[in-house]
């Protein structure tokens, strides 16, 4: 009896005892669950957070990869450029050295054509002296002037004994120059050409022609100088040095004129 009394009162205090643990691991189990909705609230956040900074910066890798397109092409032009500056500065270099060789070319031509003028004058100071020659000397070639009465006798195309010594005085100046050509231009007055002539010389342009001819076939046959360094031009009566309303005037545009210069010309 005393036992059955016994076990009566354990019973009670078992499920007393298991209740009391039941209550404990629930209230246990309870905090753990809210830590974990805790932790995944978090989580969340941080997630949230992750999902903007991942797309800040897909955002950003956009801007800097239209940046670096930006970059490339911008470095195209600039290759481009250097590239031209290089070729630029390649063709100004060659333009200064260019330039150098033709400044040094003139500088040789009019030391030569300035001695050329000089020794043209000492040959022929007697015919500057009575004004039938004159020299003019420029940058790049000098002009002798010869009236005709100097080379021809009047209404004759041949060449009298004195213009065939100045012409071969003037052609001994420049033999020994084969950088230097003579160029022979015939002028004429104004005066209509007279019935003797007309038939074999129409107008002033053929009588201009005719005289410059005849000089640069005695330069190339009696004076020996080569034909290729010749050339003629006639101007007709339309180029006068002075007026052809005075005798004086046109005695000055019935002329020779024999330029001298550089075949670089």
């Amino acid at each position: 009896m005393a036992k059955l009394n016994s076990s009566v009162w354990l019973l009670p205090l078992c499920l007393l005892t298991f209740a009391c643990v039941s209550q404990n691991r629930y209230t246990s189990l309870e905090d753990e669950l809210t830590d974990s909705r805790i932790q995944l609230e978090q989580v969340n956040a941080e997630k949230g957070e992750l999902v903007v900074q991942r797309d800040r910066l897909v955002d950003e890798l956009e801007v800097l990869r239209t940046e670096q397109q930006q970059l490339e092409e911008t470095n195209r032009r600039l290759a481009e450029d250097i590239d031209q500056l290089y070729k630029r500065a390649q063709q100004l270099k060659l333009d200064l050295e260019k330039h150098k060789s033709v400044v040094q070319l003139q500088e040789k031509v009019i030391h030569l054509l300035d001695d050329t003028q000089k020794t043209i004058e000492s040959s022929l100071k007697e015919q500057m002296a009575t004004g039938s020659v004159e020299i003019v000397g420029m940058q790049d070639e000098v002009k002798v002037v010869l009236l005709d009465k100097i080379l021809y006798e009047p209404g004759s195309m041949e060449i009298h004994e004195q213009g065939k010594q100045l012409l071969k005085a003037l052609a001994d100046t420049i033999r020994n120059n084969p950088d230097q050509m003579l160029i022979v231009v015939g002028h004429t007055d104004s005066t209509p050409i007279s019935k003797t002539l007309v038939k074999k010389y129409p107008s002033n342009w053929e009588l201009s022609a005719a005289r410059a001819a005849a000089v640069i076939r005695y330069l190339q046959y009696e004076c020996d100088l080569d034909p290729k360094r010749l050339s003629l031009q006639a101007h007709s009566h339309y180029r006068p040095s002075a007026s052809n309303q005075t005798e004086k005037g046109r005695r000055l545009n019935r002329r020779i004129e024999i330029i001298v210069g550089s075949t670089d010309r």
